[in-house]
This record gives structure tokens, sequence and C-alpha cells, in this order.
């Protein structure tokens, strides 16, 4: 004898009437996986159990070791940089960091502690020889280029002469170079 499989059944999360489609599990008890979810998150049982749940996969110390156990793979770590390189560059993520940008500069006090931080870390690198060493060098290269270009060289030059023929600029440019040489005796 063949059984019936039922047409219609009662929600048990909102109560109302819902039917069954052909091929759907006889043992289904709710009209949408919203009205499951609902019904689910009522039951105290299951909440306690999800939020330890939760707690556990969020704490701290063991997402910060996930996220450097990922990094220090090379194929997830490329994978990654791929997707936050794409992300950044999109015209929407770059006029969110303008507007930011724009937000935090206007503050007076960000200015002024970004400015007295900058100071702070740019003295601690001089002081390191081989960071001097390797900036000096780099400098050196660079103005070589800039004064192997003729249009640079004249237009320099040109400037310098302008300055220098008005007494005051000449008197404070000497008393500059007498100040620095004596720093370095």
């Amino acid at each position: 004898m063949k059984t019936t499989r039922p047409t219609h059944k009662k929600c048990r999360g909102c109560g109302e009437w819902f039917s069954l489609k052909k091929y759907a599990r006889p043992t289904q008890r709710f009209c949408s996986v919203s009205c499951f979810a609902s019904w689910r998150n009522a039951q105290p049982k299951w909440r306690k159990a999800h939020s330890e749940k939760i707690k556990a996969q969020t704490d701290p110390k063991v997402m910060r070791e996930r996220s450097l156990a990922a990094w220090r793979d090379p194929a997830v770590r490329v994978l990654l940089t791929a997707i936050r390189t794409k992300q950044s560059h999109t015209k929407e993520a770059r006029a969110q960091v303008a507007a930011l940008n724009k937000k935090i500069w206007a503050d007076p006090e960000f200015r002024k502690r970004h400015v007295a931080r900058s100071r702070r870390a740019a003295a601690e690198l001089w002081r390191d020889p081989v960071y001097r060493k390797k900036i000096s060098a780099l400098m050196v290269e660079e103005n070589k280029k800039r004064w192997a270009d003729p249009d640079y060289k004249e237009t320099t030059s040109r400037s310098i002469r302008i300055a220098l023929a008005q007494p005051l600029e000449k008197k404070r440019r000497s008393e500059q170079a007498r100040k620095h040489n004596q720093r370095r005796r």
C-alpha cells in the first residue's frame, strides 16, 4: 500500500501553512530558511552554544595566529596581496581615502602629532650610520643626474646668481654656511 505525501505543512517558525514542493523532504518543518533561522535563534540552548563557538573562533590570539599562518604561505600571500591591491585601486576606494585624509588633516591636533612623530622617526633613522651612508650615496647619484641635465644646470645657476645679487640673501647664506661648517668641526 502506497502512502501519500503531505502537500502542505504548518511552519514551526511563523505558524503559517506552506505547500511542500514536489521533491521536498517529508521532514521539512519550516517554510523558508529565514523562518528556520529566526526559530533557531530563539532557542536559548542553541544561542549559548553558538555564542561560545563564535567567541572561541574570534579570540584575538587565535585570529592573529591564523592570519600569520596564512601570510607565511607564499601562494596565499600572493592571492591576498592581489585582492587587496585590486580593491584599493577602485575609484570608490580612492575617493574614500581622499575624503578620510581631508578630514583627519583638517584637525590641527592630528597635524601637530603627525609632524612630531615624523620628526622623531626621521631623527632616529638619521642616527643609524648604515642608513645615513645609503641615503647620502643615493643623493649623490641623484644630484649627478640632475646636474648632468643642461636645462636644470642653467635654471639653477641663474636662480643662485639672482639670489646672491641681493645683499641680505648673500649675508644670510654666508652665515648659514659658517654655522654649518662650525658644527662639522
